[in-house]
């Protein structure tokens, strides 16, 4: 089972022949889920870029986080450092 990643068709799943590129005599393919409405694949594309979007940024401030944490440390370090010096 394969899933499709084209807007027109986005996470629908369907059954192929692992040789159906090219391949005479191979070419099965069978959708597996349902037909969508119109609306389904207007909307669907629109929401997986903005998952996408969002996950991205979300590992942005991630990064920032863990980078802010490590200077926080290193400040708080050296503080106690020179305080117990």
């Amino acid at each position: 089972m394969v899933t499709s990643w084209t807007d027109d068709n986005l996470g629908k799943r369907f059954f192929c022949c692992d040789r159906l590129q090219g391949s005479v005599g191979r070419d099965f393919f069978q959708w597996h889920d349902p037909v969508m409405c119109r609306r389904s694949r207007a909307l669907i594309p629109g929401l997986l870029r903005g998952m996408t979007a969002k996950d991205a940024e979300s590992e942005r401030l991630r990064i920032r986080e863990r980078r802010l944490i490590y200077l926080v440390l290193t400040v708080f370090s050296l503080i106690l450092l020179r305080w117990l010096s």
